[in-house]
């Protein structure tokens, strides 16, 4: 016998106000599937656009298509952010 798992999942909207409550169930048979994706970036700061690459851990839902990252992306994202930040003029 196969159960399903619920999840519970808030869309945030302007001033980081909930904006949608979802409940996903997403049945015990379907999975998460892991792939290491080059991400290509660029973030403006108050020198112009810095320009980076990362390898990241990209997790996708195969029942509803859902994408998040590996834990940790964001201070991987923070770092090389910085390190071409300071390679601007």
């Amino acid at each position: 016998m196969h159960t399903n798992f619920q999840v519970s999942v808030v869309i945030w909207g302007d001033n980081w106000q909930p904006k949608t409550d979802l409940l996903l169930v997403i049945p015990a048979r379907r999975g998460v599937i892991s792939a290491l994706k080059e991400l290509k970036l660029q973030q403006w700061s108050r020198k112009g656009y810095a320009h980076f690459r990362v390898m990241l851990t990209v997790r996708v839902c195969d029942f509803c298509g859902a994408k998040s990252f590996e834990p940790g992306a964001e201070q991987i994202l923070d770092e090389a952010f910085q390190r071409e930040y300071d390679k601007l003029p």
